[in-house]
């Protein structure tokens, strides 16, 4: 009984001690402890970290990091809009006003002072004593010249990457001189996707992916061995971002890179009988993607791409593909479950028809023809931003 009685006390303590903490947290900020800023049109989180005296640094304890915890709701620095409020700690502001950068009004909002109205001081700091006349913005082009260029050589990086799964419907055709037509379609799953990148703030990023899709081919006139398969796609692209303003809520890229597929094809080594076999292909790809905001939360992204084989493993049917036509693309939207972490559902789609020439098993002569691959990936997403 004592030591139930006991445990009770302690709960209380650490109860009240808890109450205690919130009811100080709730008078320092009463007592002015959080600031704001009103953002301005052409404004950028970097260039108001500057203007306050502050390098715009992007480590574990850099200032871009302390003034995102103190805008939780804010889910990207990199996009905020003319007249959103931004809030700052005391710590932000303390250089800022030592130095005469910013000035307060009485509801604590922060505006910027004119640095040509500061008394000029032969320290960093000012001297006592002496009192600056708060001055209202010049949102002008003279202004805003400075923040361009700073924004420039900036090197502000943020990344992410997401894993996907879902179900893939493949339709695949083979209609060639020695295995006539060969055509099937199924639906199947898991399929696995694995994607990564990263954007520098002056629009220059890197984007990969690896992704498993499986399927399975079958034949009315043909016993098919290894009809089940896994089609493997790898990519590699560097991306560029057209509209840099950062006050936009919608984004254009161009992409160009490198593209890896194992390619299902089907060789005869008998008359009666068929094999599912894979062939290296390495393609060249451009294209562009379409990023923009629903709402707060919610974003969605087109993409489209073109696709050149330019490159092909080496085997023993001495098989090889010409492209005729090749593209891939996605839609998709993502909702921001918090500042990191995102969910979303996306359509992948690959369209590929080739010209192929090989080596035939059963005839020993050359078979030509044509190979046609779709397929149509719904998946789920979870994603991660650094």
């Amino acid at each position: 009984m004592s030591i139930m009685l006991f445990a009770r006390r302690s709960y209380i303590k650490i109860f009240l001690a808890i109450f205690f903490a919130l009811s100080l947290s709730l008078q320092s900020l009463a007592a002015g402890d959080l600031y704001f800023y009103v953002v301005k049109k052409s404004d950028v989180a970097s260039s108001i970290l500057y203007r306050s005296g502050l390098k715009p640094i992007y480590k574990k304890n850099g200032f871009l990091r302390r003034l995102q915890r103190v805008n939780p709701k804010i889910i990207n620095l990199n996009q905020i809009y003319p007249g959103q409020k931004l809030i700052f700690s005391l710590e932000l502001i303390e250089k800022g006003k030592a130095l005469g950068l910013i000035g307060l009004t009485t509801e604590n909002e922060i505006y910027f002072i004119d640095p040509n109205s500061i008394i000029p001081a032969k320290s960093e700091t000012l001297s006592e004593g002496v009192v600056l006349a708060p001055t209202p913005e010049k949102p002008n082009a003279e202004n805003q010249e400075p923040e361009k260029s700073i924004i420039k050589n900036e090197h502000a990086l943020k990344s992410y990457i997401g894993l996907g799964s879902g179900f893939t419907f493949l339709s695949f055709a083979q209609n060639g001189s020695e295995t006539r037509s060969l055509e099937y379609s199924s639906l199947m799953g898991p399929s696995f996707s694995l994607r990564g990148g990263a954007e520098w703030v002056n629009g220059y990023g890197v984007d990969a992916s690896y992704a498993i899709y499986p399927g399975q081919l079958k034949s009315s006139t043909n016993a098919i061995s290894n009809s089940r398969f896994n089609w493997t796609a790898q990519s590699l692209e560097a991306t560029y971002r057209i509209n840099k303003a950062e006050e936009k809520n919608s984004h254009y890229h161009v992409r160009a890179g490198v593209q890896h597929h194992d390619l299902p094809y089907v060789q005869l080594p008998t008359v009666s009988t068929a094999d599912v076999r894979k062939h290296e292909v390495y393609m060249a790809t451009l294209g562009v993607d379409y990023n923009f905001e629903i709402s707060e939360k919610w974003r969605s992204q087109i993409l489209l791409r073109y696709q050149v084989p330019f490159s092909q493993s080496k085997s023993a049917d001495d098989i090889q593909f010409q492209s005729q036509f090749a593209f891939d693309g996605s839609l998709g939207a993502t909702y921001q479950f918090s500042r990191q972490i995102n969910f979303g559902l996306f359509w992948y789609g690959q369209w590929q028809e080739f010209n192929y020439s090989m080596l035939s098993e059963a005839t020993g002569q050359k078979d030509s023809g044509k190979n046609k691959f779709f397929f149509s990936n719904l998946e789920f997403r979870v994603g991660y931003d650094f």
